[in-house]
């Protein structure tokens, strides 16, 4: 069974990263504002969310979907390895990054999360991003047989 709830990832990190989270700013008719965090279905989706018609401002979250990958079985059962990206997207200039970083991993490491690979993906100018990070969170576990 997974070992990682990802409702419980992404309340670990809505909490930790509270006080670094912009906002997400919907147009007409709804002109709501919500903390800037996201849970994505899709693991290609991650990194072009939010929608061009809404508008960001200060430090983004997006967490997509687990990829898994599983081993082939063996005694009927199979080592699975599941992969959830966070992403930290950057759209003010006054957004601290590297606090909302160092943060995060605190955040992770005081849950028991596993993290690895801490990427430094830039800028990207046609989506208005002044600079993404991506952190990979790791769950391996067995898959028994039902």
């Amino acid at each position: 069974m997974p070992t990682i709830n990802k409702l419980d990832l992404i309340n670990a990190i809505k909490v930790g990263l509270v006080n670094y989270l912009g906002t997400y700013t919907f147009p007409p008719p709804d002109n709501s504002s919500q903390l800037a965090i996201a849970s994505l279905p899709d693991s290609n989706f991650g990194f072009n969310y939010p929608p061009g018609h809404v508008t960001v401002t200060g430090i983004e979250c997006a967490i997509n979907a687990p990829r898994v990958n599983a081993s082939p079985r063996i005694y009927n059962h199979s080592w699975v390895s599941a992969r959830f990206e966070i992403f930290l997207k950057q759209w003010s200039a006054d957004a601290p990054i590297e606090s909302a970083l160092d943060t995060l991993l605190c955040v992770l490491s005081a849950n028991n999360y596993r993290w690895g690979n801490v990427v430094d993906l830039g800028a990207n100018e046609s989506l208005g991003l002044l600079r993404t990070i991506s952190v990979d969170v790791i769950d391996n576990y067995w898959l028994l047989p039902t």
